[in-house]
């Protein structure tokens, strides 16, 4: 479903049957996300930090907007991906876009946080009349690409339906999970899910190298049985992303691909809910990712 067949039916809280957007973080999953808005007819202004990605999106038919203030002032919905709790804060907090914002607007968080800061979101932007929802999203840069992402979406079901169009253009799958937060906690749930079967299934590769089976042959004998998961089925994800990666070859890149394990962790803190074979994870998968990363430079140079 395209915005107009949404937008065309019924006016915004802003009396507009043609929302202006506004999409702050542009990085591999952001920038694909905002050049498909832009593609299906959004009116779409960007911000970003770096100057490439706005370059791209600007070529594509996006408006360039250097002050956040006047974003917020003048778009209906705004977006943001952006990496982390510390990073939403700062955009959203230090920038003060609720006190900027006019009343009605929707404020939607693509980014991966935890629930509390949702939450916390959610009631400052009371205080201004903003609408809040989270939309965590899954499937990676590809999935960004091709407009098939998975979204988890936290908030009132009006809005979700008020969004929808713009969700069904950069997404394939939407789930309504509850109230404001559980889009998250969606998240962190399926994270947790997807490391833990990567690093068993990197241990399960070992095994069956140490026999003589090479991983691709590994890769499709478990496709078609019992072990088989989506980290089979898209086997070699993880390795492009860890070659492809700026931040490649770098502690760096091994502990932020963690955090998100590790806000589970924190989330669950939060309930009391333990959760040892997640905080396991979260203490291997550097190093695991590492081992792998050399893996794979060994046998690109072999």
């Amino acid at each position: 479903m395209s915005k107009n067949s949404y937008w065309s039916m019924s006016s915004d809280t802003n009396g507009t049957c043609n929302p202006n957007v506004g999409f702050i973080g542009l990085g591999n999953i952001g920038l694909p996300m905002a050049l498909n808005l832009i593609e299906d007819g959004f009116d779409v202004t960007v911000a970003d930090l770096r100057s490439e990605p706005i370059e791209t999106a600007v070529a594509a038919g996006a408006t360039e907007e250097t002050d956040l203030e006047h974003l917020a002032q003048t778009c209906d919905i705004i977006e943001i991906v952006v990496d982390g709790d510390e990073a939403v804060r700062s955009v959203v907090f230090e920038e003060e876009l609720f006190s900027r914002m006019r009343p009605g607007t929707i404020l939607i968080i693509h980014s991966t946080i935890r629930p509390q800061t949702m939450e916390e979101l959610d009631e400052a932007g009371a205080e201004h009349g903003v609408v809040v929802m989270d939309a965590a999203v899954s499937g990676g840069d590809t999935g960004a690409k091709a407009g098939t992402l998975t979204i988890m979406v936290g908030g009132e079901p009006e809005y979700l339906e008020q969004c929808r169009g713009l969700f069904e253009t950069i997404g394939e799958d939407i789930f309504h999970t509850g109230p404001v937060g559980s889009g998250q906690a969606a998240k962190l749930s399926n994270n947790i899910m997807t490391h833990g079967n990567h690093l068993l299934a990197l241990e399960a590769m070992k095994l069956a190298e140490a026999y003589g089976i090479d991983e691709e042959t590994m890769a499709s004998v478990a496709s078609v049985s019992t072990g088989g998961s989506w980290i089979i089925d898209n086997w070699g994800f993880y390795d492009r992303y860890l070659e492809e990666h700026t931040l490649a070859g770098s502690d760096e890149l091994y502990f932020f691909l963690r955090h998100a394990t590790k806000d589970a962790l924190a989330a669950a803190a939060e309930k009391n809910v333990a959760l040892p074979l997640a905080g396991l994870s979260s203490e291997y998968r550097p190093i695991a990712l590492a081992e792998r990363y050399q893996q794979l430079i060994d046998k690109d140079t072999a």
